[in-house]
């Protein structure tokens, strides 16, 4: 299923293709298909952790669990206002394991994701889920940040997923700086509250180790220059060293980065450029082979009787489609967002509609006689006229081919 959301889906897979690139994976592709399959496991685990059937495994055994379990011992001991920022990576809703058994409410500060309200609602949703306390939706008004200060003022830790700026936020609320060598947009929301309620910081991730096994990463965060900029761009950097240590759990599935916006953006919502390129060439082709004793059959053209039919017409149509639509990837057909084929694409098709019935013509026994000629062409229009409706119309282009093999096959 993660294979098949992976392939189908072309701007979440672009966008965390060139995350992995910018984060230096050799292989950023196949980097990107274990950032999908990681988030595939963590829902799953999730939806059996809150349905009371898994208890997360917490690793505290090496030296690096062991001092990000002091910092966050130390920082939940002293006395002030705390707030947790974290990112869009790993596994954030488990920092609650770590963190209230200290002896302090932690309580989530969180957008709502309406994008992702019908998947979360089936498997947990972590904005809801983190910390005992109740969440605290920031929307950007002045309720929402008071309710923060006095939750604050009231000894409970805030955390933040501080890696992604409120929908429609004002230029001054918005920081842009260097992550992972390309510029980024940071929020200075959570920054401006740190800085405003004189607050201590920690920045942590839970990462997923293995089945059911998480480990937190903890680092103090700097928050003496009481600047928000400063303390963001302090942020930025230890989300840095972070995610390099797991770079497939960094579940931002849009382009992330402003450079990759337009790039991403070109691409379909759905179906890789490639093989869209390809659909046309390969209606052409199995419409146009297969309405050869199609035609010959309904027009009663008693010389091309020689001309294959039934099931080894359907199959010959069906691998000879295939090996063009081949060669249509090969030549780099593709298509933009607005699904307008690009010249490779319409050339290949073309091809395809002329080539496929005259090749079934060329190879059917006995002469090649003008009545047999007549009818290849007849078929080649055929096949054009198939990849045209399959582009106006996908549905009815469909069962267009499922008629004319249905069809084909009992002849």
């Amino acid at each position: 299923m993660i294979w098949g959301w992976f392939q189908h889906y072309n701007r979440p897979r672009a966008s965390v293709v060139a995350a992995m690139r910018r984060m230096g994976q050799r292989s950023p592709y196949w980097a990107a298909y274990r950032v999908f399959l990681n988030y595939g496991f963590m829902l799953v685990e999730r939806f059996y952790t809150y349905s009371g059937r898994l208890t997360p495994q917490v690793e505290r055994d090496d030296a690096d669990a062991r001092r990000s379990a002091a910092v966050m011992e130390a920082a939940s001991r002293e006395p002030g206002p705390l707030v947790v920022l974290s990112s869009h990576c790993g596994a954030v809703e488990h920092t609650a394991f770590f963190i209230e058994g200290l002896g302090r409410n932690l309580r989530a500060v969180a957008i709502r994701d309406e994008a992702a309200a019908s998947l979360l609602s089936g498997v947990g949703d972590p904005a809801d889920r983190l910390g005992a306390g109740r969440t605290i939706v920031a929307d950007g008004t002045m309720k929402a940040g008071l309710t923060m200060l006095k939750a604050l003022k009231q000894g409970d830790i805030l955390a933040f997923k501080a890696d992604r700026p409120l929908p429609g936020a004002a230029a001054d609320e918005i920081v842009e700086l260097p992550f992972f060598g390309e510029t980024a947009r940071f929020p200075l929301g959570p920054a401006k509250l740190i800085a405003a309620a004189k607050a201590r910081a920690i920045v942590i991730s839970v990462f997923r180790t293995g089945r059911g096994r998480y480990r937190a990463v903890a680092h103090d965060l700097d928050t003496s220059s009481r600047d928000p900029e400063t303390i963001v761009r302090e942020f930025a950097r230890i989300q840095e060293d972070h995610l390099r240590e797991h770079p497939d759990q960094w579940f931002n599935f849009y382009p992330w980065w402003p450079a990759d916006e337009e790039s991403v953006n070109e691409l379909p919502e759905t179906v890789p450029p490639p093989m869209r390129g390809a659909e046309p060439t390969l209606v052409a082709a199995f419409a146009g082979m297969l309405s050869l004793p199609l035609l010959a059959y309904v027009l009663g053209i008693g010389e091309a009787s020689t001309v294959v039919g039934g099931p080894p017409a359907v199959a010959s149509a069906a691998l000879l489609a295939t090996a063009a639509a081949a060669l249509a990837v090969w030549r780099g057909a593709s298509v933009d967002n607005k699904l307008r084929y690009n010249g490779p694409a319409v050339t290949t098709a073309i091809i395809a509609a002329l080539l496929g019935p005259a090749l079934l013509a060329v190879l059917a026994p006995g002469p090649l006689e003008r009545p047999l000629v007549s009818l290849a062409l007849a078929a080649s229009c055929f096949g054009g006229l198939a990849a045209w409706i399959q582009w106006r119309s996908r549905l009815v282009g469909v069962w267009l081919l499922v008629l004319v093999a249905v069809v084909g096959w009992g002849l």
